[in-house]
């Protein structure tokens, strides 16, 4: 069913989230033309808020047919978004490098198919993967100092890229309001009338918009379920932990992943993030647990003893929103004629928010789309998940 697009200038676009993803589709909606408000209610555990700045799309094992090519584009779109900000280098962007460990001998195979995974990822086109280069121990210790020199093995890329999720945020956030985009701090709820979408204030004020976008991350299925859609999007617990930097050169260390989807990241602020925990039964609970720290804590500990000696600054907990395959969720609400959805990224809002943004943005300005959209369809689930929107006064 073909959808009207919006031609710029509109009276009122509305987005629903003020994560990353959300304030994302507001500068492309901005840039567009439109009048953009921003509905940006404070969530504990936010994701964006709890981010750990990990671009390394090259890296992600995911078998759905249609991760590679938004993937690909991410990454084509990726420096080129962070050069269009207003204060790029507040973001901490920097092309480091990815460094992959096996931690023991049994992960070895793991480590060879996901070598294998990159070149050919990269010669199909993600070109920031740039060079692939298996690695001895000793040659992985002088990349990543104070590497535990008992680990498997390694493999490097020279694309991996790290940056400050929060501090994304704020950048985006701050261009998008430099080009007339306004945000309401309250929480949203939804009404339908006929087949048009409002939004609904904490004092009961309505909101009206040619287009509204729904980009509220985990709580997305939440704000939908009232108007009679049910779609899977679940919250995913992850916690993690800042520590300081003892060395001083941890900013320069390559992103460090393993196969337990553990990492460790230096940043520019001094702080190293060891992460993190995939917790799929948290519901919406933000709260940091013993159990949660022994892990993360356990895998850092093994990949760098020293840390031991760290400081610990401050423990962060983020909601992730997972969908059954993987794939966020970008394009029309089926049935509501002003209804958008972007959600549904998983742990890689980072990763792939900033051009599922621009994709949602081509949808609703009716620009040709650079990839084809069906894989992200939210009604693509055909075994009846996606109700049809119940129609309310």
């Amino acid at each position: 069913m073909s959808r009207p697009t919006i031609a710029a200038p509109v009276n009122d676009a509305l987005v629903i989230g003020g994560g990353l993803i959300g304030w994302s589709v507001a500068l492309v909606l901005a840039r567009r033309g439109l009048a953009v408000a921003v509905i940006a209610g404070d969530q504990p555990g936010s994701a964006t808020q709890a981010s750990a700045g990990m671009i390394t799309p090259g890296a992600v094992d995911n078998p759905s047919p249609g991760f590679v090519p938004l993937a690909i584009a991410a990454a084509r779109h990726y420096a080129g978004f962070i050069d269009s900000l207003a204060d790029p280098q507040s973001t901490g962007f920097a092309v480091t490098g990815g460094l992959l460990v096996a931690e023991t001998e049994a992960e070895l195979p793991w480590l060879d198919d996901t070598e294998q995974h990159l070149i050919a990822r990269r010669d199909y086109g993600m070109a920031m993967i740039g060079a692939v280069q298996r690695l001895s121990v000793t040659e992985a210790v002088s990349r990543f100092p104070l590497l535990a020199p008992d680990l498997a093995g390694a493999c490097c890329y020279e694309g991996g890229a790290r940056l400050n999720g929060r501090d994304l945020l704020n950048a985006v956030r701050k261009s998008a309001i430099s080009l007339g985009a306004r945000q309401i701090n309250d929480a949203a709820s939804l009404a339908l009338t006929g087949s048009r979408l409002s939004a609904r204030l904490t004092d009961g004020s309505r909101l009206d918009g040619e287009a509204i976008v729904i980009a509220a991350g985990a709580w997305t299925a939440n704000l939908l379920k009232p108007i009679g859609y049910e779609i899977p999007i679940n919250p995913q617990r992850g916690q993690l932990i800042h520590l300081d930097d003892p060395t001083g050169n941890a900013r320069g260390w390559p992103v460090l992943e393993t196969r337990s989807h553990h990492y460790l990241i230096g940043l520019n602020d001094n702080h190293i993030i060891c992460g993190a925990t995939r917790e799929n039964s948290s519901g919406f609970d933000s709260r940091v647990t013993p159990a949660g720290l022994r892990e993360v804590l356990g895998h850092a500990l093994r990949l760098v003893p020293s840390l031991g000696r760290a400081a610990v600054i401050e423990t962060r907990v983020g909601l992730r929103p997972l969908t059954p395959d993987g794939l966020p969720m970008i394009g029309a609400l089926p049935g509501i004629e002003n209804g958008w959805i972007c959600a549904g990224h998983g742990g890689l809002g980072l990763t792939l928010g900033p051009y599922s943004a621009e994709l949602l943005g081509q949808m609703v300005t009716g620009v040709p789309l650079a990839i084809d959209p069906t894989p992200y369809r939210v009604d693509r689930w055909a075994n009846g998940a996606i109700g049809q929107a119940a129609n309310a006064g």
